[in-house]
């Protein structure tokens, strides 16, 4: 993917997130996986070409959710939100006191830089560095991080994120004294923008310091990428012999498929429901249940 990714976009140079050089602007946690906030954000049906919600209680009540409220922001309050859209420039750059933990579910590209290079309130697009992250990857971008919202790789319509804060960032902006050169920046709580005047942010109203170029990226359309690879959807049936217990057979099954579906994805997983205690009549009934579930493999 990245190498048609680049092909699309020779004038470009993109990285890995997994290269070296990614370290300074932040993190993988590769032992990351949201298949339960997935299953919601999928079901979710926006019009909008870009919408963004900071804080999303259906995705902070799963249990998914601890690892981030306890773990990685150290039991501080946090949010937990998502954001679709279909961006394909850079726009602007924005900053937070804190980290951003964001979950990717499709592959996309994130432009950044440092901090420091903000000169006078204003930041030069050829100083920013370009990274793809692969689909269903956890990236976390630091505090120093300048960064925007993921730009969609695939091109597919309406790509989803999760994306981690403390709480309240992002939210109505306060009332600001003036007094610092920053103030001007905030858009947002915890959130300081700068952005490009092409971009309708620009044009909004915000305070416009990218200089050069907006940078771009061509998206790769599916239809352009070769997948020989087949869409499987397993049936898990449990068998029970004369010296192996029904219940034992059923609660294996049972143990198999939660721990699949704890990492992957649900749909590519039928539990069925009929259990083959040595009888050809259970057989037939139990293929007869995976077929009509449309699975394809045993």
């Amino acid at each position: 993917m990245l190498d048609t990714l680049r092909k699309k976009n020779p004038e470009l140079t993109i990285l890995s997130v997994d290269d070296p050089e990614f370290a300074s602007y932040g993190c993988v946690h590769k032992t990351v996986k949201l298949p339960e906030m997935k299953k919601f954000l999928y079901g979710v049906e926006r019009t909008e070409d870009e919408y963004y919600v900071p804080g999303e209680p259906a995705l902070e009540s799963l249990e998914e959710a601890v690892q981030f409220t306890e773990d990685m922001f150290g039991q501080v309050p946090c949010q937990i939100g998502w954001y679709y859209g279909n961006g394909h420039k850079l726009n602007a750059l924005e900053y937070h006191k804190c980290s951003e933990i964001l979950y990717e579910y499709e592959s996309c590209v994130v432009i950044v830089g440092h901090l420091w290079d903000i000169k006078d309130n204003k930041v030069d697009t050829k100083d920013l560095k370009l990274f793809y992250v692969p689909a269903d990857t956890c990236v976390e971008l630091y505090a120093t991080t300048l960064h925007y919202a993921p730009i969609n790789a695939e091109g597919k319509e309406n790509f989803r994120v999760v994306i981690i804060l403390p709480e309240g960032t992002n939210t109505e902006p306060p009332v600001l004294s003036g007094v610092f050169p920053e103030d001007k920046l905030m858009t947002a709580k915890n959130k300081w923008l700068i952005a490009h005047a092409e971009s309708n942010e620009g044009k909004g109203g915000a305070f416009v310091g990218l200089k050069g170029e907006n940078i771009t990226i061509f998206k790769i359309r599916r239809s352009n990428i070769m997948n020989n690879l087949p869409e499987v959807k397993i049936g898990i049936v449990a068998v029970s012999r004369d010296c192996f217990p029904e219940s034992l057979s059923v609660n294996r099954r049972k143990a198999l498929v939660e721990a699949y579906t704890k990492k992957y994805d649900a749909k590519n997983i039928y539990e069925c429901p009929v259990c083959i205690v040595e009888s050809e009549i259970h057989m037939v009934q139990a293929l007869e249940d995976i077929k009509a579930a449309g699975c394809n493999a045993l």
